[in-house]
């Protein structure tokens, strides 16, 4: 079947989540199901999920991340193809279209990937902008946001890492490429990503330091699949690497 869940985590998401939801009601070809797992946000994320006019299923996360709310999406949904989604990010009006077309064209396919572009939160000022500078055009939408794939699939594969707090779609998607499993592309944008202070590098304190953890934790999971050489360590070319080396596996066209 061609049926389509968006499974959207959200802590203290607030701020945004009412207009990542707006971009789910604009989708040309509408979702069968909506869930949003509030993963206990004290700024009212549920509430505010509640009552917005597309009416999602609110699930409680218990607060240990966006893989553990992503899985817990994932598990509670009914469709057979899921479509993920950060609470701060927007679904341009034809990713579920232009997914299920690549589907189409591409029989046996288990997921697909798309093209991503950033964009700047509006409420930044020019000097917090500049701050949080990332290539512009559009790219490989290798990203937990963008993932589209087939629900049962996602659970045969263990889902997410929750032991992870960063990078947990890494070595996800590395099991399915492993796993000899087909994946479609399409030429389509599937993700707007918004850039705001906290966004991978531009974390700070606490957070940064549990982001190092992480992608290090990745990078020596298995070191004879990726060159990474400790030392003086730029965590931005570690998790650059990493990423590449992943997706340096994808095929490019067709499946």
């Amino acid at each position: 079947g061609e049926s389509v869940a968006v499974v959207i985590p959200a802590r203290d998401a607030a701020a945004t989540l009412a207009e990542t939801l707006d971009s789910v009601a604009a989708q040309t070809r509408p979702p069968e199901e909506v869930i949003v797992v509030d993963d206990a946000s004290r700024d009212g994320t549920g509430d505010l999920a509640r009552r917005h006019p597309l009416a999602p299923r609110v699930l409680a996360g218990a607060g240990r991340g966006a893989a553990a709310a992503t899985n817990l999406g994932v598990r509670a949904a009914r469709a057979t193809w899921i479509a993920a989604l950060d609470a701060d990010d927007l679904a341009p009006p034809g990713r579920i279209a232009a997914s299920l077309d690549a589907l189409r064209a591409a029989p046996g396919a288990v997921a697909v990937t798309g093209l991503f572009e950033s964009f700047h939160d509006p409420s930044l000022d020019e000097e917090t902008r500049a701050r949080l500078a990332y290539p512009e055009g559009r790219h490989a939408a290798l990203l937990p946001s963008a993932l589209f794939l087939r629900r049962d699939v996602f659970l045969a594969l263990g889902g997410y890492d929750e032991t992870l707090q960063h990078g947990f779609f890494i070595p996800f998607w590395d099991r399915l490429l492993r796993a000899g499993l087909p994946v479609a592309t399409t030429p389509a944008l599937v993700l707007r990503r918004r850039l705001r202070p906290g966004t991978l590098s531009h974390r700070t304190g606490e957070a940064r330091a549990r982001m190092d953890r992480d992608f290090l934790a990745i990078a020596r999971a298995e070191p004879q699949r990726c060159t990474i050489v400790d030392g003086a360590l730029d965590i931005d070319s570690l998790a650059a690497e990493i990423r590449a080396c992943v997706a340096a596996r994808l095929p490019t066209g067709g499946t």
